[in-house]
């Protein structure tokens, strides 16, 4: 499996990062599901994935004890990355969240320490200082920010040294992306790495139009607090364009989600993807994703295809609205 540098600290990071998220809010509540995410991991690493992403927002902290557990013989081995929560960003607050961090994942440092989201009410000097403290102290060895629009990444950069940006992107959302974050990111030396490649779903080709989402999915909000691929306005567009890509599908005889994968990881900027998985084989199926080889005419037409409705869709930083302040207009 391919890797990447961050020049700063010499960290190598796979292409493809497992993560450990989930939009079903009682993923981590049973004891077969927890069993089963250490499967997945597992699969993971056999498969060559050495960089894991985690947060303490992902099932309170149960998610980093599970990955602290499955890489605990080989942890100097493996690149481990986690975030603290926007309500956490005080200096206070990250050294918190840190030390439950560490103690979660069963290590003294963490690799990569993202900002989850930015949170307007508490200075960035304040939240970026307190990483470059803890950088020094070597509880952290690289900081990230997660769900930053261009102006705070261009303040962030005024304050400290800034290793990768974590940004939604995927066919059915880019826009913002390539048109302010990734030419920033690529003229500052900010490595890219993209979540949601499969747009929570919607590009594993299951969800027809008149699917319904169980209300414990984060999916199946509407209004200002949804996710806006999913909302009504938007859902006939969306799963339309869906069955536009499946013909390619047949075409090279993979998976739809391989082929939302591959192309995430061979877009020029980005520099390597967050995957999620319930089962071994589909952790199996999406690091086969980056072998797949398309050819340009099909890369050209597929592009064609996104663009069709990603350059209609409103401009925002990422398609879930509410949740992140940083989308000017809701």
């Amino acid at each position: 499996m391919e890797k990447f540098k961050l020049e700063a600290s010499g960290i190598e990071l796979s292409s493809i990062i497992m993560g450990g998220s989930s939009p079903r809010g009682d993923f981590f509540k049973s004891a077969d599901s927890r069993r089963n995410f250490e499967t997945v991991l597992s699969t993971a690493l056999e498969g060559g994935v050495s960089t894991f992403d985690c947060a303490e927002a992902y099932g309170d902290g149960i998610a980093e004890k599970i990955v602290g557990k499955v890489v605990s013989r080989i942890r100097d081995d493996v690149v481990l990355s986690s975030k603290v929560s926007y309500q956490n960003t005080s200096a206070k607050g990250i050294r918190k969240s840190l030390e439950a961090s560490l103690r979660n994942l069963g290590t003294s440092y963490i690799d990569l320490y993202y900002l989850h989201y930015p949170n307007n009410e508490v200075p960035l000097e304040e939240s970026i200082g307190t990483l470059m403290e803890l950088k020094e102290e070597g509880k952290i060895r690289a900081i990230g920010l997660s769900n930053f629009s261009l102006s705070q990444m261009e303040t962030a950069l005024c304050i400290g040294e800034i290793d990768v940006l974590q940004q939604c992107y995927s066919l059915l959302w880019r826009t913002y992306a390539e048109k302010y974050l990734f030419p920033f990111c690529v003229d500052h030396n900010v490595r890219i790495v993209a979540y949601g490649p499969l747009a929570s779903g919607l590009l594993t080709g299951k969800f027809s139009n008149d699917y319904k989402f169980g209300k414990d999915d984060q999916r199946a909000r509407v209004g200002s607090d949804g996710l806006l691929l999913y909302l009504p306005e938007w859902w006939d567009r969306t799963t339309s364009t869906v069955e536009k890509l499946k013909p390619f599908v047949k075409t090279y005889g993979v998976s739809l989600t391989q082929l939302a994968i591959n192309w995430v990881l061979n877009r020029p900027d980005v520099d390597g993807v967050i995957i999620g998985a319930r089962t071994a084989a589909q952790v199996v199926e999406n690091i086969a994703s980056e072998s797949l080889q398309i050819s340009e005419k099909d890369k050209q037409e597929i592009d064609k295809i996104s663009k069709a409705l990603t350059d209609v869709l409103p401009e925002y930083l990422n398609y879930y609205l509410k949740m992140v302040g940083t989308n000017p207009d809701i």
